[in-house]
Formats: C-alpha cells, structure tokens, sequence
C-alpha cells in the first residue's frame, strides 16, 4: 500500500495470461513483488513452463483494488 508495507496478494487469473492481484487492506497499491523473499517458491509458470522470475515492480496510478 501507501504506506510502504507489503501484504499477501491474491491472484485473478485472466485470459490472454494477465495476473490481477488483490489484497485485502490496500485500495492503493504502489508495488508488488513476486517470489521476492527467501523460501517463497516460484509457482507461476509460462505457456512453455519456464518459472517466472522473482521481481520487483511499481505499479503505475492505474492500478486499484476495490
């Protein structure tokens, strides 16, 4: 959120491979990272499935969780 604090995401699935992320208590997301601590496992898999890489982002002024 805001605030700088990083909650646990829940994934929305989407067609084309689009991933939205809600998490419960941030209405203004300005990062998110995937996999980014140590003993998270890389779950999410590509069509050819390779892992996706841990990453660190932030999120553009579009981005809300209602």
């Amino acid at each position: 959120g805001e605030d700088g604090v990083f909650h646990d995401a829940t994934p929305d699935f989407q067609p084309k491979g689009e991933v939205v992320l809600r998490a419960d208590g941030v209405a203004k997301p300005v990062a998110v990272r995937y996999a980014w601590s140590w003993g998270r496992l890389a779950k999410l898999k590509n069509e050819y499935g390779f892992p996706l890489l841990p990453f660190n982002e932030k999120v553009d002024g579009e981005a809300e969780n209602p």
